[in-house]
C-alpha cells in the first residue's frame, strides 16, 4: 500500500481569488461609505455657510435701516436709484472720520441686486462726511431680495420687511434658503 501525503500548508488557486473578490468587494463597500460621508458633510457645509451669509446680510440691512433717517429716491433731485421692492436707498446721518455723527449731513445708502450679487453703494457728503464712497458686494448668492413698506409709497414708510432668497450648488444638488426679517426707520 502507497500513501500519498499531501501538503495542506498553503491556499489553492481557487481559495486566493476568492478571498481576493471578497477583499475587493469589501474595500468598494467602505469607500462607498467614506464618499457619500464627505460628501453630506460639504453639503452641510455649504448649507451651513449660505445659511450664516444669509442670516449676516439680513443683519446689516437691518442695522442700517435702523440707522437711517429717511427712505429716499437717489439722488434726491434727479433719481438714478428708485426705492421699490428690489431696491433700497437710505438717507444716513453722516459721520466724521471718529464715528461721530455730524448736524445736517448726509450719507446714502443703496442696496440693489446686480444678478446674483447683493450690493451696497455708499455715496458720502464729499465735503464733510468721514465715510467714503464705495460699492460693496454684501452677498453673492442672492437670488431675490424682496423690499415691502408699511405704506403704499415707500418714500413715507417707517418699517421695512426684508426677504432674502439665497442658493449655492454642490454636485447637482442646489440649497436654497429664505430668510427675513423687519427693521423700523430711526425717525
Amino acid at each position: 500500500m502507497v500513501f500519498i501525503y499531501k501538503n495542506k500548508k498553503g491556499f489553492t488557486l481557487i481559495e486566493a481569488l476568492i478571498s481576493i473578490v471578497i477583499i475587493a468587494i469589501i474595500g468598494f463597500v467602505i469607500s462607498n461609505i467614506i464618499i457619500s460621508a464627505f460628501f453630506v458633510v460639504n453639503m452641510q457645509r455649504v448649507y451651513l455657510n449660505l445659511q450664516q451669509e444669509t442670516a449676516t446680510t439680513l443683519k446689516k440691512l437691518g442695522e442700517t435701516t435702523k440707522e437711517s433717517i429717511s427712505i429716499v429716491n437717489y439722488p434726491e433731485d434727479i433719481p438714478t436709484y428708485f426705492t421699490d421692492s428690489d431696491t433700497l436707498a437710505l438717507k444716513v446721518i453722516g459721520v466724521d472720520t471718529d464715528g461721530t455723527p455730524l448736524h445736517e449731513i448726509y450719507d446714502y445708502f443703496i442696496y440693489y441686486l446686480d444678478g446674483n450679487i447683493l450690493k451696497l453703494q455708499i455715496d458720502a457728503d464729499p465735503l464733510s462726511s468721514g465715510r467714503e464712497d464705495k460699492s460693496i458686494n454684501i452677498n453673492n448668492f442672492v437670488d431675490k431680495i424682496i423690499f415691502r413698506y408699511n405704506t403704499i409709497d415707500p418714500l413715507n414708510s417707517d418699517m421695512i420687511t426684508i426677504t432674502l432668497i439665497s442658493s449655492d450648488e454642490i454636485g447637482s444638488k442646489i440649497k436654497t434658503i429664505k430668510a427675513q426679517t423687519s427693521a423700523y426707520i430711526r425717525n
